[in-house]
Order: C-alpha cells, then structure tokens, then sequence
C-alpha cells in the first residue's frame, strides 16, 4: 500500500523539478567596458603604542574591467574586477621641544632625523557594481566587495637613527 503523503510530496517535488525555471529579471544588458584607473592616495599605519606621522603620499593605478548585466527598477546591475598596483607606507615625525624667546615650549620638527617605509602592492578588487539613478545624466555608484593584495616589493629610509638602540 502507498502512503499517500510521502507520494504526494514526491511528486510535487519532481512536477517542481520537470517545469522549466524562469527568474524575474530586469531589463537585460551586455555592457562591458575597459579602461585604465588611476589616483593619489595619503597613507599612514596605526601602532601600540604611538608614533606621531607625516601622510605619505603615493599613486594607484591599473586596469578596469566592468560588466553590467541588467537593471532592476531604477538600479543597474553589474560586477567589476581590476588590477592595479598601489604605493604605500608611512612617514615617521621626529620632533623636537625648544625654548622660545618668552620660556615657552615650542615643539618643530627634526630635520636630523628620518624615517620612511614604501611598499608596493598588487591589487585586485572584485567588486559588485550598483548605479542608481539615469542612463544618461547624473548617476550614484556604490562599489563594494573583497580585495585581495600581494605585497611586490619595500624600501625604508633611515636617516639619523640608530636602530640597534
């Protein structure tokens, strides 16, 4: 004898199955662009405990990879990959404390004194790519999604300071 719920469940769940999926889906898209990127960022690190720094400024740049795919209501849709390569790293401040004429402190910099670390990196974001507003006109982005990084290469200044100390 068969058990009818059990049968019923199986058959719904293969009728589910035999029927042929259909997603809603906006209006459909095949949009990709490439292009080149490029910028000028200012960098600097956090330590325990802390050291006082100069921004250190450095470039990125790479290529662009876009594709939009479809838009939903008033959003447009689509995934975005670069490569870039990013200079980074931190300019240590040395200052010093002196008198002024009246018997203030006066803390200035240490021109004696520097210390710079640069690193390189290779960049590759993967990100998702949502556009609100117009086709054409003004238009709202909003990137987000994970980066991975490799560290190519680094170099530190030193000047006026005894490491081993």
């Amino acid at each position: 004898m068969i058990k009818i719920k059990p049968f019923l469940i199986a058959t719904l769940l293969l009728t589910g199955f035999a029927l042929p999926a259909v997603a809603q889906i906006g209006e459909a898209r095949n949009n990709l662009s490439v292009g080149i990127n490029g910028g000028v960022n200012l960098n600097s690190a956090s330590f325990t405990p802390t050291i006082k720094q100069n921004s250190l400024m450095g470039i990125t740049g790479g290529l662009t990879a876009r594709y939009i795919s479809e838009k939903y209501f008033a959003m447009i849709c689509g995934a975005q990959v670069e490569l870039n390569v990013s200079q980074r790293g931190w300019d240590q401040l040395f200052e010093t404390i002196s008198l002024d004429a009246n018997g203030y402190e006066v803390t200035s910099k240490d021109p004696t004194k520097t210390y710079t670390r640069k690193m390189t990196y290779i960049d590759i974001p993967f990100l998702a790519h949502l556009a609100f507003g117009r086709d054409r006109g003004l238009q709202f982005f909003v990137h987000a999604g994970p980066q991975i990084s490799f560290l190519i290469s680094e170099s530190e200044t030193i000047k006026g300071i005894d490491m081993n100390s």
